[in-house]
């Protein structure tokens, strides 16, 4: 999960670059949301934002959410909650901090 910085969003995507995985090139967090959604990450695929990735499992599939960067964690913390989306998410990361403030 990597952060658009031109419009706050939670973007759900492995790698902290589009490069890899659709036809656009940068950095997600020099991207909008909207130029994010336009990109194609294969046959016709777009990288969901956090919320409606939310959204689609709510209740049916269990998230698997990495926090890549320590800014995540707040905001990441009020979507769940707001979404009342603590049954079905998984908080995992690299940094153990994070973990222990979750």
């Amino acid at each position: 999960m990597c952060e658009c910085q031109k419009m706050v969003a939670w973007v759900v995507i492995h790698d902290m670059s589009v490069n890899q995985t659709t036809n656009g090139h940068g950095l997600v967090k020099d991207l909008t949301l909207k130029e994010i959604k336009n990109l194609d990450a294969g046959l016709g695929e777009y990288i969901p934002a956090l919320r409606e990735a939310l959204n689609l499992t709510q209740n049916m599939a269990i998230l698997n959410v990495e926090l890549k960067v320590s800014e995540a964690l707040s905001k990441t913390l009020s979507l769940i909650e707001e979404m009342k989306a603590q049954d079905h998410v998984v908080l995992i990361s690299f940094k153990h901090d994070l973990l222990l403030k979750a």
